[in-house]
Order: structure tokens, then sequence, then C-alpha cells
């Protein structure tokens, strides 16, 4: 998951920052001190975002003039943004905008709704938020990325309704990953855990401009992701279905002995996305899709048959 903090004060110093704002009242005035120190310490310690929140909304009740507010919401939020359901999150989000109530402590989590609604398949609700809180700015790095994979998604089901946003939010985030150092808002630790994103995006443009019917555009892409990520099966099959779409031979052009230099570049390309996603559990419905086309683009070479398919597939495998 990507993270969504690219702060340059990590939510780590903030804890820290309020730890020690609350030891220092607590040093020098009185046990109330220490009482709010350790109602903060116990909102710190808290282990998954449900405590955390509960934690959180028991010392808002008690404290609710505490300066350590936003870093409590900061808390909370990073928190949530662990949860893998995204329906869960914001159920939590939800939750936690009625603790937390001031415009600036509820824009904290705007950005980790927009993750939420990302993870849960709210795409249509994820790009309106969007367009609210994503900018221009290299900062916003990580939503482009996660609204380019989420109109790719989309443009899967053969839904086109986002994808000239995505493409438009993909082509700046490669834009930003493609230059040598990282921008301003986005510190060194970010930046090295964003790059590996490139090929990646590379193969989400290549599915957006397909799905514009864009098949120049889409192969020049999708060439760029094999270079990029040469171990991932999607590359060749999305290169494959690209050949496979302009190969408009018919079996009786084939058989008076038309060039198959087109026909054995797809039956490579499926038989890489095979060999690649054999043994990958992610990758199952891929095989189950391809492997039907690889075996009649194989039969159409040999003569209708299927002998030496799989010792073709097997050549590509990676060796450990």
């Amino acid at each position: 998951m990507l993270n969504l903090s690219l702060k340059k004060a990590t939510i780590l110093g903030s804890l820290l920052l309020a730890t020690c704002s609350a030891v220092a009242e607590a040093q020098t005035t009185s046990a109330e001190s220490t009482a709010e120190l350790n109602a903060l310490s116990i909102v710190i310690r808290a282990s998954n975002p449900t405590a955390k929140l509960a934690a959180a909304e028991d010392y808002l009740v008690r404290y609710p003039n505490s300066s350590n507010r936003i870093k409590i919401a900061e808390m909370v939020a990073a928190e949530i943004e662990k949860v893998p359901d995204g329906s869960a999150a914001l159920t939590l989000i939800d939750r936690a905008t009625t603790v937390f109530k001031n415009e600036p402590e509820r824009n904290v989590f705007k950005t980790v709704r927009l993750d939420a609604l990302i993870k849960s398949g709210a795409t249509g609700e994820a790009f309106r938020l969007a367009s609210q809180i994503v900018t221009d700015g290299p900062a916003d790095l990580v939503f482009w990325i996660k609204l380019t994979f989420a109109g790719a998604d989309e443009a899967k089901r053969r839904n086109s309704q986002f994808t000239d946003l995505s493409l438009q939010y993909g082509t700046r985030a490669i834009r930003v990953l493609e230059s040598d150092r990282p921008p301003a808002g986005i510190d060194e630790t970010a930046w090295l855990k964003l790059k590996p994103h490139l090929g990646s995006l590379y193969q989400a443009t290549a599915i957006l401009y397909l799905e514009k019917k864009d098949e120049a555009e889409a192969t020049l892409r999708i060439g760029k992701a094999i270079a990029l990520n040469p171990a991932d099966p999607t590359n060749y099959a999305l290169r494959g279905r690209l050949l496979q779409a302009s190969d408009i031979e018919t079996a009786s052009e084939r058989k008076t002995g038309r060039d198959y230099q087109r026909v054995d570049q797809i039956i490579e390309d499926y038989a890489r996305a095979a060999a690649l996603a054999t043994g990958r559990p992610e990758y199952q419905k891929l095989l189950q899709q391809l492997i039907p086309d690889l075996t009649n683009y194989y039969k159409t070479r040999n003569h209708d048959s299927t002998a030496g398919l799989q010792q073709t597939i097997d050549k590509y495998r990676i060796k450990p």
C-alpha cells in the first residue's frame, strides 16, 4: 500500500513533540497535568485503530482545549490508513469526524478517506473527493498514482468514465517519477518507495489507452512497462492481447503461406505470461484468460497439435 504520509515532519515526530509537551507540563504543574499525560500516553500506545480512536475520544472529552488535537488526529488517521478493508476504514473515518469536529482536524481525514474509497471500490466518489483535495503540486504524487490505478481497474471492467482523468493523473506521476531527484514536498524515504511504481504506471496507462482504442500508444507504454518490470506476467499478456487485436489474418490466408511473425510473437508473449504467472495465486485469473488463446495460436503453428506447448511455457520460467 502506498504511504499517504509525505510531510517532512513525520507522525512519529509529532508524537514525540506531543509527548514532550505533555511531560513538560506534568513536571512543572499539578496532578492534573500528570493525568493528561497518562491519557495521552494511552492514545499513543493504542495498537489498533478502534482502540486508538476510543482513547482519543476519551482524551478530548477530558481535555477539549488541548494543543495536541491536530497531532492526535494525525495519529488516528495514520492508524486507520493501515486498515486493508475500505468499508471498515470508512466506518472508522465517519466516527472520527464526530470526534474531531474542527475543520483543520477533519481535513486530516480527507486524504485517508480518499484511500479508503479507492480500496472499497467507490471509484466515482473517490474521483469526486480527489477534485477537492488533489492539486497539481508534486506532493500529491501518491494520489496521482492511486487514482491512475483506480481508473485502470475501471477500464478493465469496460468503464471508461474515469479514463481521461486517470490518464491526466498518470501522466503527471510518470513525469515526476522519471526525474532524477525528488521534487519539493517529497522526502528521500518516500521517494525511494514511490520510484518502483513507474513500471506499474506505464502498465496502467497502457490499459487506459487500450480503452481509448489508441493501440499504438498502448503498445509503446507496455513496452516501457516490460523494460521496467520484466517479471510481471500482466505486461506480456497485454502485449500479446494488443498483437492479437491487430492480427486480422484469416485461417485460409495462413494456409497459403502468409508470414507468421506476428503469430509467433503472440505465442511467445502468452507463453512468457503463463510461465511467470504459474504458481502465483494472484495471477490465476490471468492464466485462465490467456491459456485458451495461447493454445489456439500454438495449434495454428503446430499442425493443430499442442505437443511441446508445456515445454514452450517452461523455457520462460524464471530459474530459482
